[in-house]
């Protein structure tokens, strides 16, 4: 039986933080594996459209704690943080459970423990993984978010459910895979 997600309570603050924008907060969704010919160019792409987004008033990021894209977004914001200072921007993950990072290969395990370490909160979609654990987490994700970031090329999987779900919910999707053909030559 599926969880209402309604009912989830994920709170990434005690006092929800005010600015004068209206764009607050961004979430990151993306896929796991990234083609080689796409990462230097996604790279780019990246930080540029995070620095965009920091500039219309984005101080909170929200990712998934996932290898690969959510990884690169997660690294990107903490080195803006590092540039900016730690009170500029805000970095929270939404894991799926504890348990999510069991699988990783030990760089990847390695790069996770320093994200977590570095983040400024993390929230968790369950006590344990289950078949709902990830599409719960997605949900959060989006929630209160104003924008979504992603590097999606599939018609299916979880990061298309992410990318369809912030569009019904009114947040503003920005898909990077739409703009790597700008680097192709």
């Amino acid at each position: 039986m599926r969880p209402k997600t309604d009912d989830l309570q994920m709170t990434f603050f005690e006092e929800e933080p005010s600015f004068d924008d209206t764009i607050t907060t961004v979430c990151f969704t993306g896929h796991r594996s990234i083609p080689k010919g796409d990462l230097e160019a996604l790279t780019t792409l990246l930080e540029a459209q995070i620095y965009e987004l920091y500039d219309r008033g984005a101080r909170i990021f929200k990712t998934g704690g996932a290898v690969g894209f959510d990884t690169m977004a997660a690294k990107a914001v903490l080195n803006m943080k590092s540039r900016f200072g730690e009170d500029s921007i805000h970095l929270y993950l939404c894991l799926a459970s504890p348990d999510q990072p069991m699988r990783f290969t030990k760089s990847q395990k390695a790069d996770f423990d320093y994200i977590l370490a570095m983040s400024d909160g993390v929230t968790y979609a369950s006590d344990s993984l289950t078949k709902d654990s990830y599409f719960v987490r997605n949900r959060a994700l989006v929630r209160g978010s104003d924008v979504c970031l992603a590097y999606c090329k599939k018609q299916y999987g979880g990061s298309y459910y992410t990318c369809r779900h912030a569009l019904r919910n009114g947040v503003e999707l920005v898909n990077l895979a739409d703009f790597l053909c700008l680097f192709e030559e």
